[in-house]
């Protein structure tokens, strides 16, 4: 029985995990640990404070990372790390490692999620071949894929589509998308799908009604270190505040939008799933009414998008289960090539 390990490296959180792997079954987790990302320098530092003694029993790892990943190396979209494969087989000391994306990672480990991981948003039929596409707002935005090749094997494919230009479909979004070009910021889809996104449309929601001025409950849970974008959903959430219901009512439809941007470039057959931080926290809005499912079937393609599933991913971290899995199949080739 060998030990392999696993890591979802994100721009808030990194999460680390020992697996136990046996010959033929999955593997089984049993030591995991969460910490910020920006308590250590590097994924090395965060590794070795994880595994202290145990590096030399670990077989393989791997981990996906929040960034585009080049020739094993990727720079952290949202944390100042750069992590290189080569550095981490330094360091753990063998070369069976492996950085992905980390949601080619969720991707992934969609094939390992069961019935009550899943929250259903749309009905749908999906298709037992066809190609699985995710999408996860949480620190940034991810978009992934899971498709399935001639041999029937799952095969992720990353994307970098979250930083593809933004488009508006409505006057209301026009006026946000101007609002962010007055004040410099990147127009991307990760700008207004993101923890900093929802932040920017309720900052923008207020100035387009004269509302200038921080309101005294948002000062109060920045000044506790609570986090901004959290304490707006609670209040969006609670109907606390009018702003706060309408920015949140406008990131749903913007999900939708995006989503089904995805399902058309990726014909998604096999599904669209709701991944990241902020959807499993926002359930219930985007479950309260049709507003995500209008912006995701629409336009000429309309029925084709209506018959797409789309769910709710509420699994913890699939993207730990996509990175274990990823992690045995490295184990597995080099066992097979040492024993030829």
């Amino acid at each position: 029985m060998s030990k392999i390990l696993a890591g979802d490296i994100g721009g808030t959180n990194t999460r680390l995990a020992l697996f136990e792997q046996c010959s033929g079954a999955p593997p089984v987790m049993i030591l995991q640990r969460e910490s910020y990302s920006a308590t250590w320098t590097c994924l090395e530092d965060a590794i070795a404070a994880f595994l202290g003694p145990e590096k030399a029993s670990v077989a393989a790892a791997a981990f996906g990372v929040a960034g585009a990943v080049t020739d094993g190396v990727s720079r952290l979209t949202n944390l100042s790390w750069t992590v290189d494969t080569a550095s981490l087989q330094k360091a753990l000391g063998f070369q069976a490692v492996h950085v992905f994306n980390d949601l080619e990672a969720v991707a992934l480990g969609l094939e390992s999620l069961r019935p009550d991981d899943l929250l259903q948003l749309n009905a749908g039929t999906a298709k037992a071949s066809g190609t699985k596409a995710v999408i996860a707002a949480g620190t940034g935005l991810g978009h992934a894929a899971l498709h399935k090749g001639r041999d029937n094997q799952p095969c992720p494919i990353a994307s970098e589509g979250g930083h593809a230009s933004l488009a508006a479909t409505n006057q209301r979004q026009l006026e946000l998308l101007t609002f962010l070009l007055d004040n410099k910021i990147e127009a991307s889809w990760e700008s207004v799908l993101s923890g900093a996104g929802l932040v920017r449309i309720h900052e923008f929601l207020r100035q387009r009604a004269g509302k200038l001025r921080t309101p005294a409950w948002l000062a109060r849970a920045r000044a506790s270190g609570e986090d901004a974008a959290g304490a707006i959903s609670k209040m969006a959430l609670s109907k606390g505040d009018g702003f706060c219901v309408e920015a949140l009512d406008m990131f749903v439809e913007y999900y939708g939008n995006q989503a089904g941007n995805l399902a058309l470039t990726l014909m998604a057959t096999g599904g669209v799933f709701i991944a990241g931080g902020i959807a499993p926290r926002i359930s219930a809005r985007l479950l309260a009414d049709d507003t995500f499912i209008k912006a995701f079937a629409r336009g000429r393609q309309k029925d084709l998008l209506a018959a797409i599933p789309v769910h709710i991913v509420v699994h913890k971290n699939p993207g730990m289960l996509g990175a274990a899995a990823f992690a045995a199949q490295v184990y597995r080739k080099e066992s097979t090539n040492d024993r030829q």
